[in-house]
Order: C-alpha cells, then structure tokens, then sequence
C-alpha cells in the first residue's frame, strides 16, 4: 500500500509516496501553486477570494487538480496503482487549508486575524476530492490544524517531526514566503511569522536561479562594494542591474533580499526575548524549506539573515513540513498529538511589540561580519 504526504505550500506544492511493504519513500513530485495567479502571498490569496467567493473554489480546484494529476502521473511512472493509495495528509499554512476546506477566508485577512481551521480535520477523498477523486472514496484523508492564522499546520508538522519539545532550546526557521520561526526552551515554545514575500522562492525563477544564489550573489555585492549595506546597487548598475556570478540582481530583488532578512532578523530577536534568553543559551537551529538545503551559511551569516551566534549551530533539513506530514501518517497517534503541541506554544505577534518598528529598521542593512 501506499501513503500520500502533500505539503501544500504558499508558492510551491510537494508530495512524497511512501511504500507501507518497503518502508520508503518510492516517488517525489513538485509543482507550483497555480493559486499563484491571484497573489505571490496569503494575504493577497484572501484579498482576492473576500473580492469575490467564487475565487475559494476556483483556488481550492487548482490544487486539488494538480494533486490528482501528480497522483496519476506518479503511479504510472512508478508502476503501482492509484487506489493503492490508503492514506493521505496534507499539511499547510492556515490560509491554504482553509482554502482546502472551503472555510471563509475573509477573517484571516483583517485584525485580530481569525480562523475558522482549528484542530485538525479528518475526512474521506470523496469529500475533499469531489468528482476529481482517483484513490479509493473511503481513502483517509487527514488536513493538518493550526495555531493562529499565521503559525499553520506545515510548522506544527515540522515540530512534530524534530520533537523540538524535547530539544532544549531549539530554533526552528522555515525560509519560504511565510517565514515561520518557532523557538523551544526546555519544552515551552514561542512562535511568529515573519513576512518574507518571494525573496527565498520565486525571486529570480525567470533565470533559473534560486534564492540561495541570490543570497550568495548579494554577499559577494557587498563585499564586492556594489551593493551597499543600505541594499543599493551602486549608480553605474540602478537601471541595468549587475551580473554577479550566474545571478543578474536588480533593484528590486536587492531589496526583496533585504526585506525578507530583516523580517527574519527581527523575528528571531522578537523571540528570544520573549523567552529572555540570549542567542548564545540557542543550542540547535534548524533551517527547513525547500529553499534551505542550498543555503550558504556563511553568506546568509555575512549578510545578518541569520546571527552570527548560530553559525556553528545550524541543521539544515529541508522541507520538514513534508515530513512532518510522512510522520502523521506512520503514526496514527500522532495527528491527536500535533493538537495537543498548540498548548504549548505562545505566539508572539512581533507588531505589538513597542520598538518592533525600530528594531525592522535597525535590521535592514547588510551586516558585514
């Protein structure tokens, strides 16, 4: 038999087909998120489906379409059956799931940010699937719950498949366009989200380049003295961009990059003082996203993404969602546990923090160390 794990992911959607006989993963597949039509982000995805309700079932079809086709094609190439498939999770952000489920979205867009996604839900294909459904009707299908609007099941499952409760003092940082940041001291955790629009995902696609170039190439500017710490392109390149390495860097990818690390920056500082401890007392950082696994740490240390006090402690593990995702499915128990870890965590909306205007603007500039 087989179980199907999806993270569905603001930008990009990944699915591993794990074999119950070979205990293994036997296929991975990924694609965009054609949801992408209607905003690079979540907020602009609510936007557009609180502009009109017939854009909820449009979004949740072109998910749910491209996820059977995957099904389809998968099976084919790799030589078994889709009605083999026994189980499926599928875990995500809050807005995605909702979208998913066809909840009312329009609350998650507007102060104090509500959501109708709780717990997490358990259903049949039929029912998620429709008139699309591939696998057997009766097929389990579990979607992962939430703790805010903005701390979704893709972070609880990433929790769950570190037992970051059990690390002491442990920092778990997913770099995608909703930057998540969880941190773990001694069993109690702390939670935010940090808006990082395209800078780690889409940035630079339309040249092949990803976002761990584009960080390797604005290292290499700054010392290069071509971009400078205020993450402007010295004149002589403003209009054309310059070619550092395989990356062309404009302008605005400079200062996506910049946006995006300030966010990151002020969320970990935002964190680690709500549980007053220094970077130092962080004993282990875990790097996860698709975008991670080809990040240089010292450039992303060079240019104050991450603090230089992390430098030596960085695990990077990839998309850990999904993995979160296989975990759930190869332990029953284990989606009443991904609710019960809600309990533990306090969220920390970095807004209300009183200096946080000051501390994003301290953060952007590139930090030579």
């Amino acid at each position: 038999m087989i179980k199907l794990a999806v993270d569905v992911g603001t930008t990009n959607i990944n699915m591993a087909f794990y074999d119950t006989d070979k205990e293994s993963v036997v296929a991975y597949t990924d694609m965009p998120n054609r949801q992408s039509l209607y905003g690079r982000d979540v907020i602009n995805r609510i936007l557009t489906a609180t502009r009109d309700k017939k854009f909820l079932s449009v979004m949740k079809d072109m998910v749910v379409s491209d996820i059977v086709d995957a099904i389809v094609n998968t099976s084919k190439e790799y030589d078994f059956k889709a009605d083999d498939i026994s189980a499926v999770c599928l875990s995500g952000n809050t807005t995605m799931i909702s979208i998913l489920l066809e909840y009312d979205i329009e609350s998650l867009g507007v102060s104090p940010y509500k959501h109708i996604l709780d717990k997490s839900v358990i259903t049949s294909a039929k029912e998620l699937f429709k008139d699309k459904c591939v696998v057997k009707p009766d097929c389990k299908v579990i979607l992962t719950g939430c703790v805010s609007a903005f701390i979704g099941g893709d972070i609880l499952s990433g929790i769950l498949y570190l037992r970051l409760s059990n690390k002491y003092n442990s920092l778990l940082i997913d770099l995608g366009t909703n930057g998540e940041i969880v941190l773990n001291v001694k069993g109690k955790m702390y939670a935010t989200s940090a808006a990082c629009g395209p800078a780690f995902e889409m940035s630079l696609k339309r040249q092949g380049v990803y976002g761990s170039s584009a960080i390797d190439a604005v290292a290499l500017g700054v010392k290069a003295k071509i971009i400078s710490k205020e993450g402007s392109l010295k004149e002589e390149y403003l209009e054309s961009g310059a070619k550092i390495g395989n990356v062309h860097l404009t302008s605005d990818t400079v200062r996506e990059i910049l946006l995006a690390k300030a966010a990151i920056a002020t969320g970990i500082e935002g964190l680690t003082d709500a549980a007053k401890i220094s970077y130092d007392e962080v004993d282990n950082i875990y790097i996860a996203g698709c975008f991670g696994n080809y990040l240089n740490i010292d450039n992303a240390v060079y240019i104050g993404l991450i603090p230089k006090a992390f430098k030596d402690k960085v695990n990077v593990i990839g998309n850990s969602s999904l993995k979160g995702a296989l975990t759930i499915l190869n332990d029953n128990e284990l989606i009443d546990e991904i609710d019960l870890l809600k309990e533990k965590i306090e969220v920390v909306q970095l807004v209300n923090i009183a200096d946080y205007q000051d501390r994003l603007l301290k953060n952007m500039f590139f930090k030579e160390v």
